[in-house]
């Protein structure tokens, strides 16, 4: 599998966050959540353009900020829709979250994806 990203573009071009030693793992399965949503269709692009590097990038930065590999098992704090200590109370907006078969996908991601048409690919849709 040829990865759309590497550690250098994602910390030096892109600029995400810092996974520490997480960055392997979240770079292989982020790229599998990509994939099932392109329908594996540019997993061999050795030169893939700059929206599936940000999507990808922002994936791994999704997934590290979920909890990491434990996200792409559907396994996060995301299902909580609010949660109180005393009188400090958090709501979270779950409106705004993308989940594909119970994997988070980064709202970004997705509508990178989306809107340079590597999500549907049926007839009219220009491709890269």
């Amino acid at each position: 599998m040829a990865y759309w990203a590497d550690l250098s573009y994602y910390k030096d071009t892109f600029k995400g966050v810092d996974t520490g030693e997480d960055f392997a793992v979240l770079l292989d399965r982020a790229q599998d959540v990509l994939n099932i949503l392109t329908l594996y269709r540019y997993d061999s692009m050795t030169d893939p353009p700059v929206a599936l590097r940000k999507a990808l990038c922002y994936e791994i930065e999704h997934l590290h900020l979920l909890g990491g590999n434990e996200a792409v098992h559907g396994i996060t704090g995301a299902d909580e829709a609010s949660e109180s200590l005393g009188s400090y109370s958090v709501t979270y907006n779950r409106q705004t979250q993308v989940f594909i078969h119970g994997i988070p996908v980064s709202a970004l991601a997705y509508d990178i994806l989306q809107a340079a048409g590597y999500l549907y690919c049926g007839m009219g849709v220009r491709q890269p």
